[in-house]
């Protein structure tokens, strides 16, 4: 489908960039569309905005909705998908101007409809962020009798074909085989089947191919502190550099070159900027000044608004590896409730650590060290106002689930709170 036309007829509206989207300060964007609602629903919208300065326009726009609504009874393309997925919000009044080619922002109005809308066997997908526990994550959850997940993919358990243009496919066959991953003797109870790919968070064509296949899988998110995790993943790509060479033939990068500007490997302190990719998930309305920071937290990656129906769980790393046995027992449980697992979850803590490694290069940073003062200011700055917004509007949807909730948010409130200098304050 292609992307919503730009309208030049406002004088509070108008592109000016093509790196840029300005919208009205005041709009919000919904992820709901018109075409969901009563056809009376769209006649009193219209019908509201007459006596407003631009009455004529909002009035055809109404009218234009009630059209719309009444070709989409004619096209349906799968259960509750529409030939005209979404338009503006015509009940607001509110027109989202767009240019998605040159901004790099896409709207469920782009979206494919289902080509299996009755599918709904992938009951849960682990999201990202990477380097906040994922594959920990994972084998633990494989140690449960009811789950499983592909032991074929790019890399041990994952599955990022559901990145590619078939993905939706190639997920499609995957559950059609996957049943053969059990033994019998462990099928009991329902079998829940999952995948991984820590970039979906990122890159959520993703989610669209899994639109395509289900309607209620469950997405679990990890994140962590923006400091820690930048040197986490920083000194594990340089890991790998050094262990598969092949996978790089560039030199490695200084650290103070992967801002907004620049990522290696998907390294940048601009994916420490939490929030602007799950502000792609749609799962709360956003602002203008939203929306417009979410297109510019960096030059390199695509934006998609991506609204789906699946619930999420939202944890912090620090989570995972709790040593309060009680604290952490009712994470697991929470967590196993969210999966509808019937029994309990191992304990974490009698799990061994993953993605360790002893060796130390040269290229290593310490984070800590006053050399990266500088980065870390970056990361506490965005990572403050990340924290803020995740513990303010994302959690506060309906579709969001977070486990130990008061531990969750202490640990999201220090975002903003230098750990070097609580490390140091811890030492003897």
């Amino acid at each position: 489908m292609q992307p919503l036309k730009q309208i030049h007829d406002s004088p509070q509206r108008r592109i000016v960039s093509p790196r840029r989207l300005l919208i009205e300060q005041d709009d919000k964007f919904f992820p709901h569309s018109p075409l969901k609602s009563s056809p009376q629903a769209a006649v009193a919208a219209a019908s509201s905005v007459i006596a407003s300065r631009r009455a004529p326009f909002l009035l055809s726009l109404g009218l234009a909705c009630l059209l719309l609504m009444e070709l989409s009874r004619w096209h349906r393309s799968g259960a509750g998908s529409f030939l005209f997925s979404t338009i503006p919000p015509c009940e607001n009044g509110n027109v989202l101007v767009s240019d998605t080619s040159a901004n790099n922002l896409r709207l469920d109005s782009d979206i494919p409809g289902r080509t299996d809308p009755d599918r709904t066997d992938l009951d849960f997908a682990i999201l990202g962020f990477p380097k906040t526990g994922t594959t920990f994550l994972i084998y633990a959850l494989l140690q449960h009798p009811q789950v499983i997940m592909p032991p074929d993919g790019t890399a041990p358990y994952e599955f990022c074909q559901i990145h590619h243009k078939d993905g939706d496919q190639e997920l499609r066959d995957w559950l059609k085989n996957s049943s053969s991953y059990k033994p019998a003797g462990m099928l009991s109870s329902p079998l829940k089947r999952g995948i991984k790919c820590p970039t979906m968070v990122r890159a959520t064509n993703s989610i669209e191919n899994l639109l395509k296949v289900s309607d209620a899988t469950k997405l679990i998110v990890g994140v962590r502190h923006p400091v820690l995790w930048f040197q986490s993943f920083y000194n594990y790509r340089v890991y790998e550099k050094h262990t598969y060479p092949a996978i790089d033939p560039d030199p490695i990068p200084s650290p103070f070159t992967l801002n907004n500007q620049k990522e290696w490997r998907d390294v940048s302190m601009a994916y420490a900027k939490f929030d602007a990719y799950l502000k792609q998930l749609m799962k709360v309305p956003l602002s203008a000044k939203e929306l417009n920071e979410m297109l510019a937290t960096d030059a390199f990656w695509e934006k998609r608004t991506t609204p789906n129906p699946y619930k999420v769980f939202l944890y912090t790393s620090e989570q995972l590896n709790d040593k309060n046995s009680t604290r952490q027992s009712s994470f697991r449980r929470e967590l196993q409730h969210f999966l509808d697992l019937d029994t309990p979850l191992v304990d974490f803590n009698t799990m061994p650590e993953m993605n360790k490694h002893d060796e130390v290069y040269p290229e290593y940073i310490d984070i800590c060290n006053a050399t990266y003062s500088r980065i870390r200011l970056a990361l506490l700055q965005s990572g403050k106002k990340s924290g803020e917004w995740i513990l303010q509007k994302f959690i506060q949807s309906k579709d969001v689930f977070v486990g130990n909730r008061d531990y969750f948010v202490q640990h999201l409130k220090e975002w903003g709170v230098d750990p070097c200098k609580k490390k140091m304050r811890s030492k003897p």
